[in-house]
């Protein structure tokens, strides 16, 4: 089974609907990922069943999360969890807050590639004013404590955190709901 054969079955088994035209999407995603990460070391993914892992537990959320038309993703690095996100919902218009050169410029290429309505932002979560988006979300890159304070300023309907560690999920954060899947875990919260 190749690797997008395995995604779209784990969709189906999420309830998540996946068509032909978002598997294009991630394989668009896919090869630009590796085109740019064997130059610009832009994550620590190095094959295609950890690619294909990653994708899957970035779109997990879908089945919980309430439909939205737009994301803001703080820290977007190698596009974990956005693009993959805004291959599934490509009508969604995406905000991807990253300050590294590199990884941002990654980002708006791949971006273009997809075909789907983005926006780069190289900038710190701390430095940004006047965004909105109906749901806020990052994937691990920071504690939840220390990341609530620094997105408190920007207009959110939800937020969605990634986090690898069970300790961090269940700290003292009050109001988010917490689900897992196999190795990650995701707290949610609607405001």
């Amino acid at each position: 089974m190749s690797d997008f054969e395995r995604f779209a079955s784990a969709m189906r088994g999420f309830g998540i609907a996946c068509d032909c035209e978002s598997i294009e999407r991630l394989a668009i995603f896919r090869h630009a990922f590796f085109a740019w990460n064997t130059t610009h070391n832009i994550s620590a993914v190095r094959d295609s069943r950890t690619f294909e892992r990653y994708c899957i537990d970035c779109a997990y959320p879908l089945r919980f999360v309430r439909p939205f038309a737009s994301l803001l993703d703080v820290g977007s690095g190698g596009g974990f969890p956005a693009l993959v996100l805004g291959a599934l919902v490509p009508s969604a218009h995406l905000c991807l807050v990253e300050p590294n050169k590199k990884k941002a410029a990654f980002l708006l290429i791949a971006s273009q590639q997809m075909g789907l309505h983005c926006t780069i932002l190289r900038k710190r979560i701390e430095n940004i004013q006047g965004q909105s988006a109906e749901l806020l979300c990052s994937r691990a890159l920071c504690a939840p404590d220390v990341f609530l304070p620094l997105v408190a300023h920007i207009c959110t309907r939800a937020i969605l955190l990634y986090t690898g560690s069970q300790k961090l999920a269940n700290s003292e954060i009050t109001g988010f709901v917490h689900e897992h899947y196999e190795t990650i875990h995701y707290l949610y919260k609607e405001l």
